[in-house]
């Protein structure tokens, strides 16, 4: 089934200022119920029902094309999109996920401002960057670490007292939860690789990582100067 949108259709609304909603699926029309149809009828009739019509709707790109399907995995990083959804085209709609998700992924460095448990055994780090003042800011936080890289850490970290930029307790804002998060302060001078998706947020004006990062590796051939 060939895709009415191109992934110049799908940058043109991630860049517009404009909020657009995007539909992606036709669940009934004129009274009949769509359901039990295959998505690419139901696709058909979404694109009759949206053809001509204008902003602030927009119909979801939708592509069976390997190449166009990893080019928008790969192309829109920057603009926040998180990734595809894989369907297929010969399935009736389910009120179940019966689809996947195949998100954007991508490596990125950080420093260690901080951790969660114990300095000498963290079970996940606080991370950080540097904005464009010179400024360490945290911009999210790692998932749970395996046993064996809290001992590898555990080695490296040391904590310190008042001389830090972060202050002691952060604001839930910066993470999520509705509890303020308590967490241990240590030098920022460690700097790790991690595997970021595209998912972000603004946190009083600056750019965070929405979902826990995974650690790749520990990089002790960059400092924190280097970010």
């Amino acid at each position: 089934m060939a895709a009415p949108g191109t992934s110049s259709h799908l940058q043109g609304v991630a860049d517009s200022a404009n909020p657009f909603t995007l539909v992606f699926d036709a669940l009934a029309a004129g009274g009949t119920d769509l359901r039990g149809y295959p998505l690419r009828v139901r696709r058909a009739v979404l694109e009759k029902l949206l053809d001509g019509v204008g902003p602030p709707l927009a119909v979801m790109p939708m592509t069976t094309d390997g190449v166009a399907a990893r080019a928008w995995l790969t192309g829109h990083l920057e603009a926040g999109i998180e990734g595809v959804v894989a369907k297929r085209v010969n399935q009736a709609y389910l009120p179940t996920h019966a689809w996947r998700k195949v998100k954007t992924r991508a490596s990125a460095e950080a420093i260690v401002g901080g951790v969660l448990g114990p300095v000498s055994a963290p079970v996940a780090l606080v991370l950080g960057r540097h904005d464009e003042r010179g400024r360490l800011r945290v911009v999210g936080r790692t998932g749970t670490l395996s046993r064996a890289v809290r001992a590898e850490l555990g080695a490296m970290l040391r904590p310190v007292g008042a001389r830090h930029p972060w202050p002691p307790v952060l604001a839930p804002a910066r993470f999520g939860p509705a509890a303020p998060v308590e967490y241990s302060r240590v030098e920022p001078v460690v700097v790790v690789e991690l595997m970021v998706d595209a998912a972000l947020d603004e946190v009083r004006g600056r750019t965070v990582w929405r979902h826990p990062a995974r650690l790749l590796r520990l990089r002790a051939d960059l400092r924190a100067a280097d970010l």
